[in-house]
């Protein structure tokens, strides 16, 4: 805790010397580097034009910012960082901003219908897919889709092993051409659900299907 200051100094009045005396409250005596501001007080500077601006302090959250509102400036809080441009605040993406879950599930190929995959956490902005039939040469998938549209990916039939060909489909097993089970992806709140449709014959087997999904 800081102590009571007492100073004294002389100014010249041109006849004489006033006395005048300064005293500092003890909460306001600090180390050299440390200075103190009551909530939502901040420090100012001038810019080129001599117009003063604040450029950081403590709001009423308990947030720190810094900057000023006519200015670019950064704005910082735990939980809530965000860049202004001068224009328009930018939500600044950090590393715990990218939620992501992985699991895998398996899916009985000759079968349609949906697949419901819950206990995420959240809703999906993105999934990438990697789907297999164990010891199936050549039944292979890898494909991504996301909430905003477009679903893009490669598979491999059981005719073709090793040669991979595009599709639209994130998720699609081919025992051969033209027979092929594929899923469609909706993005739900705590998931996603797989719609799972035959085309020809379909594929056989079980697909063990990898996914990781980003928040």
């Amino acid at each position: 805790m800081g102590q009571t200051k007492k100073a004294i100094y002389k100014v010249d009045n041109g006849v004489d010397f006033d006395t005048i005396h300064f005293e500092t409250q003890a909460d306001m005596v600090k180390g050299d580097s440390d200075l103190t501001f009551d909530n939502s007080k901040g420090i100012y500077g001038k810019d080129t034009t001599g117009v003063a601006k604040r450029l950081a302090n403590i709001n009423s959250n308990n947030q720190a910012a810094f900057g000023n509102i006519e200015l670019p400036m950064y704005l910082f809080s735990p939980s809530n960082p965000i860049w202004w441009d001068g224009t328009k605040g930018l939500k600044v993406m950090t590393y715990g901003d990218i939620g992501h879950k992985s699991g895998t599930i398996s899916r009985d190929l000759s079968v349609s219908g949906t697949q419901k995959i819950t206990g995420l956490g959240f809703k999906p902005r993105a999934i990438v897919f990697l789907a297999t039939v164990t010891a199936a040469a050549g039944k292979t998938s890898i494909g991504v889709t996301s909430a905003s549209g477009g679903s893009y990916g490669i598979y491999s039939s059981g005719v073709n092993a090793g040669a991979f060909m595009p599709h639209t489909a994130s998720v699609l097993i081919s025992d051969s051409s033209g027979n092929y089970s594929s899923a469609g992806i909706t993005f739900d709140d705590d998931g996603f659900t797989l719609n799972w449709a035959k085309t020809g014959l379909g594929a056989t087997g079980t697909s063990t299907i990898q996914y990781l999904a980003l928040a």
